[in-house]
């Protein structure tokens, strides 16, 4: 039995609506509640402000793919990597909130974090590496290494769960009660397995990092202009990772905030190779998601100066802000179709130029029939712009009088 199309986009719908539902609620359980007087020091705001709307940007781009690129793994890879980051933060940073001073409840979400956070990042970061822009391994040959990192990461996630003592170092395993009574010779094997846990996330970034540098030598043309986007990201994101997760790299001022950079900042590797190399067949979409994006920062910026400055200006005259906002309103509804216009013609221009060309070869030849009634030079502009647009094999234009030429 064949499944319509209709329904396998509508099941992708429902799942990335799932997914979206979930990096939300993170967001707002991370963000909003540590703002909050008594949790305010449960997260680093800067930390929370750089990484959440990095996973915002990652199931965004991941939402495209899927629904354009009929399903591509990389889409999968971004829209289900920032749900479970997006967990692994509600686990570990809301939890203590949920638990309401539930010691063995707390215990279970930090729990449930540290088994999601491996799985998480290996998703988010090596995951794509691996599999860009095919949606494939580089060769069969890595499969070898993939399958050693996934045992790896069950080992270590079955000594987080099997360990008795602390999950993290403060908090207490929930499981200890049941897990208390097992041989020395065992504990020392988990101890064992946790270490090689310890390691899947650097060695998985470098797993990743030598994917793309073989598929990038290995690669020609177009494919290794669109690696070489992703190779400019992957190596900060190899680095600041690890770096992070290391106690010599905690003791850096801000190394969670700036390894968190590395996520918007993969994504937008993948974004550039779609829109400057028709990655998917999708360019035009992301082109218009980052043309907007940027008018929704042109347009707040000029209404916070022009309200601030009419403020200013009328405060002696007018009590309250009222007239001036109402005029930062009038400013931004009139500068939004002049802005919106600049904003895709650079885009278009730096990423999309296919397109852009067209349009520029499109809007000289209509300059140019304005001003020419002789009928042959018209044919010859005809032929000379469809060359110059879509390089046909053959042309020919048919008029009412000579037949075709």
């Amino acid at each position: 039995m064949t499944v319509p199309p209709s329904t396998h986009r509508s099941r992708r719908i429902a799942a990335l609506g799932g997914l979206g539902l979930v990096l939300a609620v993170g967001a707002f359980a991370v963000i909003a509640w540590p703002l909050l007087a008594s949790y305010r020091d449960s997260l680093d705001p800067a930390f929370a402000l750089v990484l959440f709307p990095g996973l915002a940007w990652y199931w965004a781009l991941g939402a495209v793919i899927v629904l354009r690129a009929d399903g591509h793994l990389v889409g999968w890879l971004f829209a289900i990597s920032s749900a479970m980051v997006s967990s692994v933060f509600v686990c570990w940073v809301a939890g203590p909130i949920l638990a309401e001073g539930d010691a063995n409840a707390h215990g279970w979400f930090v729990l449930a974090g540290a088994l999601l956070f491996p799985t998480a990042l290996l998703l988010a970061l090596p995951g794509v590496m691996l599999t860009f822009p095919t949606g494939r391994l580089p060769g069969p040959g890595w499969r070898w290494p993939v399958l050693i990192l996934a045992g790896m990461t069950v080992l270590g996630a079955l000594a987080t769960m099997l360990r008795p003592g602390m999950v993290d170092g403060t908090t207490p395993n929930p499981l200890t009660p049941f897990t208390s009574g097992l041989p020395p010779s065992v504990v020392d094997v988990l101890g064992l397995a946790s270490v090689a846990g310890n390691l899947t996330v650097p060695l998985g970034l470098l797993l990743g990092l030598a994917a793309v540098i073989v598929r990038f030598h290995a690669s020609r043309g177009v494919e290794r202009t669109q690696l070489k986007w992703l190779l400019a990201a992957a190596v900060p994101a190899a680095i600041l990772i690890p770096l992070s997760l290391s106690d010599a790299g905690q003791a850096i001022p801000g190394i969670d905030a700036i390894s968190a950079l590395s996520v918007p900042l993969l994504a937008l590797a993948v974004a550039i190779a779609i829109l400057r190399y028709r990655l998917y067949d999708i360019d035009r979409i992301i082109s218009r998601t980052i043309a907007y994006a940027g008018v929704t920062l042109a347009l707040f910026a000029l209404f916070a100066v022009v309200n601030i400055g009419a403020q200013a200006v009328l405060a002696p005259f007018v009590g309250g802000d009222g007239v001036a906002t109402a005029i930062s309103t009038l400013v931004v509804a009139a500068a939004f179709s002049p802005v919106r216009g600049h904003a895709q013609r650079v885009v278009d221009r730096r990423f999309n130029r296919a397109r852009y060309d067209q349009e520029r070869t499109l809007e000289s030849f209509s300059a140019g029939l304005r001003e020419d009634l002789d009928v042959d030079r018209v044919l010859e502009q005809v032929r000379e712009t469809v060359e110059r647009a879509v390089e046909p094999r053959m042309i020919s234009v048919w008029s009412r009088d000579g037949g075709p030429s």
